[in-house]
């Protein structure tokens, strides 16, 4: 992909800042699995979210995050069904927290732990993912 920026961390290739020009380049370089980080969802990246496979909506529950949360829900179901292919995730809150939010939205969430450092990333952090992108 040209002069881009690629690093790699046990064996998984990064490419940061990468822009919705570049994507199709990238579709093509024979990855078996790619992982988009969107990372604040909006409009733009609308499109590419709902040609993935699996959807993972990764985020908080905390009090000052929840509502940001729920408006990123509610503007995904304008455009596609919450249903299968579709995974919640959140940082480790309460069972309770987390089955009152999944009746809400009627949706599975998931508890993930947090990482601490990302820029720091272990092994044993990539087993997280696993079951839900294979």
């Amino acid at each position: 992909m040209g002069n881009r920026t690629v690093f790699d961390i046990h064996g998984v290739d990064y490419y940061p800042d990468i822009t919705p020009d570049e994507l199709p380049e990238l579709y093509n370089q024979g990855y078996h699995i790619l992982l988009l980080d969107f990372g604040s969802f909006n409009e733009c990246c609308i499109n590419e979210f709902l040609r993935c496979d699996r959807k993972l909506v990764i985020g908080s529950l905390a009090p000052w995050n929840i509502r940001q949360y729920r408006e990123l829900l509610e503007s995904i179901s304008h455009y596609t069904n919450l249903g299968e292919g579709f995974y919640c995730l959140t940082r480790t809150e309460s069972p309770k927290q987390i089955r009152d939010f999944s009746r809400l939205y009627q949706i599975s969430i998931s508890s993930v732990p947090s990482i601490p450092d990302p820029f720091y990333i272990k092994k044993e952090h990539f087993s997280i993912l696993q079951e839900f992108i294979c």
